[in-house]
């Protein structure tokens, strides 16, 4: 399980968060370079992020393509999964361009620290996943895991635990 190597802090309506304690449980997508770092080979991406990456009519593949000045030759596996092969410009700028696509895609990351959130109502974690653009589960009140899980973009995660962290602090 990847842990975020670096507690970031994140500022919320109500002050800074630390994130030390939510854990990416999603499987990483792996890099490679290639040919003597010509070519930059973004390997399990999972099939159902495809259009994410892609973008409705290629419009995102042909954003990264145009900004970075590299091309993107997408690889589907038949276990559903997808690699990308990026090609062109400097090593610097196919990082970036990896960079920008896995930031958009989906993670799973489980926060152990929230036990209290069935405090929280259900109305306010539905607003909190409709202003964050991410799913929160709650754990059953009897499992002893107590643990929830958030899914969506990194960054999203991050700001709705930050935001939910607040809120059991504000209902003390």
């Amino acid at each position: 399980m990847p842990i975020l190597e670096h507690p970031k802090e994140i500022r919320t309506a109500d002050g800074p968060v630390k994130t030390y304690a939510l854990i990416v449980t999603s499987r990483p997508v792996q890099r490679r370079s290639l040919f003597d770092d010509t070519v930059l080979l973004l390997e399990n991406l999972p099939g159902e992020d495809y259009g994410r990456i892609v973008g409705s009519g290629g419009s995102n593949i042909k954003r990264i393509e145009s900004e970075y000045k590299i091309y993107v030759k997408i690889n589907k596996w038949a276990n559903g999964e997808y690699s990308l092969a990026i090609t062109g410009n400097t090593k610097k700028m196919l990082q970036e361009a990896a960079d920008d696509i896995i930031q958009g895609l989906t993670v799973t990351t489980e926060c152990c620290n929230l036990k209290q959130i069935n405090r929280i109502s259900s109305t306010r974690l539905k607003k909190i996943c409709l202003t964050h653009f991410v799913k929160i589960r709650r754990s059953l009140p009897n499992d002893s895991d107590q643990k929830v899980t958030i899914i969506g973009k990194l960054n999203n995660c991050q700001s709705a635990y930050g935001v939910l962290v607040n809120e059991l602090k504000r209902l003390r």
